[in-house]
C-alpha cells in the first residue's frame, strides 16, 4: 500500500497508506481487483519472503476500457500491453487452478527473486509460472525459473515450470521449462 501511495503522488498529492488501503478494500469488495496472496513456503537461502499480496484487476478488460486502449495503441505501448496480458494470464490461471481445488500465489523474496505465479494443488503438487508478452523474453525467463524454484524449500520439485507467452510456439528447454502461448491453456 505504501508503494501504491508513492506511485499515486503525481496524480493525488498527499494520498497516504490508509487511504490507499481503504480504496483497495472497496475495490476488492466490488470485485474490481483481486489480491493474489504471497507464497508462504520457506526458503533454503533464508531470504526474507515478501508478505504483501499482489493486486490485479479481476477483469483485465476493465483496464483496456478505462484506458480506451485500441489494438494499435497497445502495440505502441508494449509495457502497458504486458501488464494487461499478465493480468489476463493470472486471471485464467486462478480460474483453472481454483476449479481443481488449488490456489494461485506469487513469489518475491528480499534477494529480488520473483515468480509471477505459483500454482498449488491439494495433493501438494506445485508449479512455477512466468508471464512474458513477447516470445523473445521467454528464453531469459526459462533460464531463471529453475534457479528461483530451487531456492524454495519444499520436499518436492515443481511438477512443471512454464513460461506463458502472448505468441509463439510451444518449446521445451533442456532444463525442463516449457514455454507456450496463452491460447494453448485449455482443460
Amino acid at each position: 500500500m505504501t508503494k501504491i501511495a508513492a506511485d499515486l503522488q503525481t496524480i493525488a498529492p498527499g494520498i497516504n497508506y490508509k487511504t490507499v488501503s481503504r480504496y483497495t478494500g472497496i475495490l476488492e469488495r466490488l470485485f474490481a481487483v483481486e489480491a493474489i496472496p504471497p507464497w508462504s513456503g520457506s526458503l533454503k537461502n533464508r531470504a526474507n519472503l515478501r508478505r504483501s499480496p499482489k493486486y490485479v484487476l479481476a477483469d483485465p478488460s476493465l483496464a483496456t476500457a478505462v484506458l480506451r486502449a485500441t489494438p494499435p495503441a497497445l502495440f505502441a505501448d508494449l509495457q502497458t500491453a504486458g501488464f494487461i496480458f499478465e493480468a489476463t494470464v493470472l486471471h485464467d490461471l486462478a480460474v483453472t487452478v481454483e476449479a481443481l481445488g488449488g490456489s494461485l500465489n506469487h513469489f518475491l523474496d528480499s534477494n529480488g527473486n520473483v515468480i509471477d505465479a505459483i500454482l498449488t494443488l491439494p495433493d501438494e503438487r506445485w508449479a512455477t509460472i512466468e508471464v512474458k508478452l513477447g516470445g523473445g523474453a521467454a528464453e531469459a525467463a526459462a533460464l531463471k525459473l529453475p534457479r528461483v524454484s530451487q531456492s524454495i524449500d519444499t520436499t518436492k520439485q515443481p511438477a512443471f515450470m512454464a513460461v506463458f507467452t502472448g505468441t509463439g510456439l510451444t518449446r521445451k528447454f533442456e532444463n525442463g521449462v516449457i514455454t507456450f502461448p496463452l491460447a494453448a491453456l485449455a482443460p
